[in-house]
């Protein structure tokens, strides 16, 4: 996801080419966060890491998440309550929460 998310950046706002785009993020293969960040700053992509923030705190949306529970619950019968105790803490308070 944030790879995807840091390829449209380098194409739309630093006018790179797709290909060149690409070639960036397959180099930061293997690297964690912190290094891919500083990977970027090399091309003068110095927020990185706040890119990476928003999409590690965006993992779905209500509707998403609601339709993943509906499926844990007519498939299992049984749902891990910490999962749905850490959905109605990140807000998510929609039908099945």
């Amino acid at each position: 996801m944030w790879e995807e998310r840091i390829r449209e950046i380098l194409v739309s706002e630093f006018e790179m080419e797709d290909a060149k785009a690409q070639s960036v993020i397959d180099e930061m293969k293997g690297m964690d966060i912190a290094e891919a960040s500083r990977h970027l700053e090399e091309y003068g992509f110095y927020d990185a890491h706040y890119e990476y923030v928003n999409t590690a705190y965006h993992k779905g949306t209500r509707e998403e998440i609601n339709a993943f529970i509906e499926g844990k619950l007519k498939n299992n019968g049984i749902f891990c309550n910490c999962f749905i105790i850490h959905a109605i803490y990140a807000g998510y308070k929609e039908e099945y929460l």
